[in-house]
């Protein structure tokens, strides 16, 4: 994931030891072979590769927010 300011890796850790419970759906145009590893590391709920549609992003958010 890359970002201008800040990582993705690092703004996703940040995140999630001010907020240990926060579900994170990340979504990237560069999300590589390799990102896997990395977004169970993280605790990354789920992933989308850009481009992708409305219909998807609800579909993920929801699967997100209904899984225990």
């Amino acid at each position: 994931m890359v970002m201008d300011v800040q990582g993705g890796e690092e703004m996703i850790a940040q995140l999630r030891q001010s907020h240990p419970t926060l579900r994170v759906v990340a979504m990237s145009g560069a999300f590589a072979d390799d990102n896997g590893e990395m977004a169970s590391r993280l605790g990354i709920a789920a992933t989308l590769k850009k481009p992708f549609t409305w219909q998807i992003l609800l579909e993920t958010v929801r699967r997100v927010l209904t899984e225990s």
